[in-house]
């Protein structure tokens, strides 16, 4: 059986700081956000809610992860 999925709005949610290490930016001044809304029960599956300003720079990921792009330009 499934467990139910956390759900809210943009306003809802509060979206904690992120940093960015100065090491990885290439361009701008780019300030990631980010909040963890679900989890599975198991803790290998999470949805979270990512924003970031304009500017380039690495990151580098743990883990697999599939996004959905709400908005942006390149």
């Amino acid at each position: 059986m499934w467990d139910s999925i956390a759900m809210g709005t943009e306003a809802a949610v509060e979206i904690d700081p992120e940093p960015i290490s100065e090491k990885w930016i290439l361009s701008g001044s780019p300030v990631a956000r980010s909040k963890v809304v679900a989890r599975s029960g198991d803790w290998t599956s999470s949805v979270v809610v990512w924003d970031c300003t304009a500017g380039r720079f690495w990151w580098h990921y743990d883990q697999d992860e599939a996004i959905i792009v709400i908005s942006g330009a390149t």
